[in-house]
């Protein structure tokens, strides 16, 4: 099979094949401390009122584990604790996910306006990080002022009026500019309320410094009847929310949103409905980039790419997708998809996808409490052709597999749910289940950590054929990687034959694969192999992917990576194996045969 983004080289899961190329720049065993990979779990500029408990938190982890993050507060007359400081990874129910985080006071700042928060993450083994310092707001006497204006279809912008919902505007140039007249010239932190209705965004002159201009539905409106769906010059300015309202796609490369600098783009508890997940350029938003685009409890449907590239990417919900659903996208957390199908259009289709053609190699990605289902082509996909990754983790996935395999660009079936190739360097792989087809190993890995996984079989071509010695797993391996408790379902020479997958069988595959291997560093054996560990019985079932009760992964490890698994369930200090503990399951909807969501006819027909 061909590399979807370099034709010229053959890599992995292609039905001529037999072997794989993996090109390995092995690394020395370091001596010093690794950085921590951490983020920011939160979104910029966002304002603080005064009796107001912010909780700011990052999500970080490392091989060797995280002593603490310290978060540092400057300007407006800070009076609190400084440094604020989070040891452990606990509940933080603003974002929904265990991280390091504080507590954060409006009540503690004297003047209303911007201030900055810091952030440095301590290793336990000496290694630091310092976070991009992040900008946001305070509105510490209650006085700082937010003027609102409303936009309806029978508004009129000879009469509208700001702060008066009885008097709206027929256009957002209008809205916009009455706002501006009154606040100084700035939309800084204003909001604009649209009726029920179908609305482009318009041209007109938008002003943002250090604060979010909201553009929302009235109360009286729904998120399904309320919809964006063309562009215009609103969109250029610094800081931009929408907020609760559809934004719908009408064709190929009609986007209600595509990059114009300065703009940083927040899209909050929206729907993004596409033309056709077979239609190139389908989603409303096309908006390449990591550092400002900022996606948050949203619902994508019926696109072809999901994000191609976002700086934080949170609470989504993907559903039938065509292309990639994450391609270089730097930070994806309690995000599910649903149903990638290439069609009849030979896209390489991956749920997550790092390359490196035109971009750096990936550094600091946190994948964090993924599920993906129903995918036809590719899971993960990673490569670092262009240097060697850095810094990167993949916790808490889940990633399944189900036939029929698609035809990819090469008119070939593709049918991998985790490849891995050439270089990386501190990868942590932690409390993955990979439950269907055949893995490709991370041979070119260092200073690396695979702990808690599940996989189907975990193939590595670094070996002979009935050799279970995995060179760069072994213990005392030089390559300082370390892969304990794993579990391998299948496995040659070890376990009995299993069932082949159809794109197995369409390879000559037998199943366990030749370089299906079972790799453990510790010398006293941690990792264990066996089929019937795992629900795969029934997507809809809100068992599927959960481990069977008393199968060999429950209560598996002696010690907790993670403190909760990928629904948010508590770890004990003897967690399972896999992205999912058994017996905690609080499943998301069950995956059913794909439907229009609510009020989508109604939707297209506007």
């Amino acid at each position: 099979m061909l590399d979807h983004h370099n034709p010229a080289r053959v890599t992995f899961f292609g039905a001529c094949i037999t072997s794989v190329i993996l090109v390995v720049f092995a690394l020395p065993t370091v001596a010093f401390a690794l950085t921590p990979i951490a983020r920011w779990d939160i979104v910029p500029y966002q304002r603080i009122k005064s009796g107001e408990t912010f909780n700011a938190g990052v999500i970080a982890f490392s091989k060797a584990g995280i002593n603490r993050v310290e978060f540092t507060v400057s300007g407006q007359g800070y009076s609190g604790p400084n440094p604020l400081v989070s040891s452990s990874m606990t509940y933080n129910e603003r974002s929904d996910v265990y991280e390091y985080w504080v507590p954060l006071k409006g009540s503690d700042f004297s003047t209303n306006g911007a201030f900055t928060m810091q952030a440095t993450v301590y290793g336990t083994d000496g290694g630091r990080r310092t976070l991009e310092t992040l900008p946001l707001m305070v509105n510490a006497t209650g006085t700082l002022s937010q003027p609102k204006a409303w936009v309806s279809k029978t508004g009129s912008d000879a009469t509208g009026v700001i702060n008066n919902s009885s008097r709206p505007f027929l256009t957002l140039k209008a809205a916009v500019s009455a706002i501006q007249n009154t606040n100084g010239g700035k939309s800084d932190g204003a909001i604009i309320y649209l009726f029920a209705g179908t609305y482009n965004l318009g041209d007109g002159s938008v002003s943002t410094t250090n604060e979010w201009l909201t553009i929302t539905r009235d109360p009286s409106a729904t998120k399904e009847n309320t919809i964006i769906n063309a562009s215009g010059s609103i969109r250029s300015t610094k800081l931009l929310k929408v907020e609760g309202v559809t934004l719908k796609s009408q064709g190929n490369s009609l986007y209600v949103f595509i990059k114009d600098a300065p703009l940083n783009l927040w899209v909050n508890d929206s729907r993004l409905i596409g033309s056709g997940r077979w239609v190139a350029n389908s989603n409303p938003v096309h908006f390449s980039s990591d550092t400002g685009h900022f996606s948050t409890n949203n619902y994508i449907y019926d696109v072809d790419y999901g994000y191609r590239k976002a700086a934080l990417v949170r609470g989504v919900d993907m559903q039938q997708i065509g292309n990639d659903a994450f391609e270089n996208t730097p930070f994806v957390v309690n995000c599910t998809l649903d149903d990638i199908d290439n069609g009849t259009t030979g896209w390489h289709s991956d749920a997550y996808q790092v390359h490196t053609t035109g971009v750096p190699p990936a550094s600091n990605r946190i994948i964090y409490n993924f599920r993906a289902t129903d995918l036809h082509v590719s899971g993960l996909f990673a490569r670092s052709d262009a240097g060697t990754a850095t810094n990167n983790a993949f916790v808490n996935v889940f990633i399944e597999m189900r036939e029929p395999p698609s035809v990819n660009e090469s008119g070939t079936p593709t049918f991998g749910p985790w490849t891995i190739y050439h270089s990386w360097d501190h990868l942590l792989v932690w409390h993955c289940s990979i439950p269907a087809s055949v893995s490709g190993s991370a041979s070119g890995a260092t200073n690396s950590s695979f702990v808690g996984n599940l996989f189907r079989q975990f193939l590595d071509y670094s070996t002979s054929v009935g050799d279970t010695t995995v060179t760069h797993a072994a213990p005392g391996n030089a390559s300082n990687n370390e892969y304990l408790y794993n579990h391998i379902m299948h496995v040659y020479g070890v376990t009995e034959a299993c069932t082949p997958t159809s794109f197995e069988t369409a390879n000559n595959w037998p199943c366990p694969h030749w370089y299906s291997k079972i790799p453990d560093s510790s010398s006293g054996g941690t990792a264990t192999s066996g089929d019937g560990v795992v629900d795969m019985s029934d997507p809809a079932s809100s068992s599927f992917g959960v481990p069977i009760e008393g199968s060999v992964i429950v209560d598996r490890l002696p010690f907790a990576k993670v403190p909760g698994d990928i629904y948010g369930n508590p770890r004990d200090d003897k967690p399972d194996v896999g992205a999912i503990e058994a017996g905690l399951v609080q499943s998301p909807p069950p995956s059913t045969p794909l439907t229009p969501p609510a009020g989508f006819q109604t939707v297209m027909q506007f």
